[in-house]
C-alpha cells in the first residue's frame, strides 16, 4: 500500500515572499516609462528584476515542503504542477500573439512561427534562445520553473537520503557546476556566435535554467532547515539585515566582494534565502499580513497580467513613477484576483482530483 497523501502545509510568509516578488517585478517594469529618475531610485527599481529569483526561492520552498507532506510520488506531482501552471499560461498565449504579433523582435530576430508556439505550449521554450521568452514575454521564468519541476523528484530522492550537511555540500557542488557552465557560455557568446544573434544568445544564457538553478537549491535548503525545526538565531536581525543588505548593494554596487551588481542569480538568491529563513521564525505584521499574502496568492496570474497590461498598452496614470507603480500594481492585482478565482483555482482542483484518482487506482491495484 502507498503512503497516504496528506495536504501540504501552508505558510503565510511564503505567500508574502511571493507578494514582494511580484511587486518588485512590477516596480522594474513600471520604471521603464521614465528617463528622469534619480540614480538611487533608478538603481532600486532596476533591481526589482531580482524578484524572479525571489519567486524561485519561494517556489522551491513550497515544493519541498509539499513533497515531504504528501508522499504521493512523481506522477501526482507532475499532474498537480501542470494544472497549476498550464491553464493560465495557455490562456495568455493567443492574447499576447494578438497584441504583439508574429513579426521579428529582440528575442525572436526572425519572427515567431509555429515552432515557437509549439515549444511554448509544450513548455520546451526554455531550450532555444529565440523561444525562451518570445511568444509570451517574461515566460522564461515559467520555462525555468517547468524544467525545475521535471528534475525535482530526482533532486528530492537524493536530498531525502542525505543529511542536512550533505545537502548543503550537494547544493554547493551544484552551484559551482552551474557557475562553471555560465563561464563557458560567456566565452561562447563572446567568440562563437553569429554577431547578429550575439545579443539573443547572451540573453538566453542569462535566463536559462542552468543560470537560475542555484536559487532553487537555496530554497530547498531553507525548507529542509525549517522542516527539521532547526533554530534560527536572531531571526529579526536576519530579516532586517537581508533587506538592508539588498537595498545597500542595489544603491552601492561593487562595494561588497562577490555580490557586485547582483548580476548573477545566485547572488540575490542567497540574500532572499536568508530573508526566507528569517521570516520562517519572525513574521512581524508589517511584513506578513493579509494584504501582501493575497498579492502573493495571485502572483502567478499577476506576473502574466501586468505584462499583458503593458503589451496591450492599456492606459494607466504615468504622471510620475510612484503613481505609475501604484496604478499598475492595483490594476494587476484586480485582474489577477479575478483570474486566480476563475481560472487558477478551478484547475488546481482539477489537478488535485486527477492526482487523487490516480492514487486511488494505484492503491486498489
Amino acid at each position: 500500500m502507498p503512503e497516504t497523501s496528506h495536504p501540504a502545509k501552508h505558510f503565510d510568509y511564503i505567500d508574502a515572499l511571493r507578494g514582494y516578488a511580484i511587486l518588485m517585478v512590477i516596480a522594474v517594469h513600471s520604471s521603464q516609462y521614465f528617463n528622469d529618475l534619480s540614480p538611487t531610485v533608478a538603481a532600486l527599481a532596476a533591481q526589482g528584476a531580482r524578484g524572479v529569483q525571489l519567486f524561485f526561492v519561494a517556489s522551491a520552498m513550497t515544493l519541498t515542503m509539499s513533497w515531504a507532506s504528501r508522499h504521493d510520488g512523481a506522477m501526482a506531482f507532475y499532474v498537480r504542477r501542470f494544472f497549476r501552471i498550464a491553464p493560465m499560461f495557455y490562456l495568455c498565449i493567443p492574447i499576447f500573439l494578438y497584441f504583439r504579433g508574429w513579426g521579428p523582435s529582440m528575442f525572436a530576430p526572425d519572427g515567431i512561427g509555429l515552432r515557437h508556439v509549439l515549444m511554448a505550449v509544450t513548455f520546451t521554450h526554455g531550450f532555444m534562445p529565440d523561444t525562451i521568452t518570445s511568444v509570451v514575454p517574461g515566460s522564461w521564468s515559467i520555462a525555468d520553473e517547468m524544467m525545475f519541476y521535471a528534475i525535482f523528484p530526482v533532486l528530492m530522492a537524493i536530498y531525502a537520503r542525505a543529511s542536512f550537511s550533505s545537502a548543503i555540500a550537494l547544493a554547493l557542488l551544484g552551484t559551482i557546476a552551474c557557475w562553471g557552465v555560465g563561464r563557458l557560455t560567456t566565452a561562447h557568446v563572446a567568440g562563437g556566435t553569429d554577431p547578429e544573434w550575439r545579443g539573443v544568445w547572451g540573453e538566453f544564457y542569462s535566463l536559462w535554467i542552468i543560470n537560475q538553478l542555484p536559487c532553487f537549491y537555496f530554497g530547498m535548503l531553507v525548507a529542509r532547515f525549517t522542516e527539521e525545526r532547526r533554530r534560527v538565531f536572531w531571526p529579526a536581525v536576519v530579516v532586517l539585515g537581508a533587506i538592508v543588505f539588498f537595498i545597500g548593494i542595489s544603491v552601492f554596487p561593487d562595494k561588497v566582494p562577490f555580490f557586485g551588481k547582483l548580476e548573477i542569480p545566485m547572488q540575490p538568491g542567497l540574500i532572499f534565502a536568508a530573508l526566507a529563513l528569517g521570516l520562517s521564525d519572525w513574521r512581524p505584521r508589517i511584513l506578513v499580513n493579509p494584504v501582501i499574502c493575497w498579492v502573493g496568492k495571485v502572483s502567478y496570474s499577476a506576473y502574466l497580467a501586468h505584462l499583458l497590461i503593458i503589451a496591450s498598452q492599456m492606459p494607466f496614470p504615468r504622471e510620475n513613477y510612484p503613481l505609475a507603480f501604484v496604478s499598475l500594481a492595483l490594476m494587476t492585482v484586480a485582474i489577477s484576483s479575478a483570474t486566480y478565482l476563475l481560472v487558477e483555482k478551478p484547475f488546481i482542483r482539477v489537478g488535485q482530483a486527477l492526482a487523487e484518482v490516480r492514487l486511488d487506482r494505484k492503491a486498489a491495484s
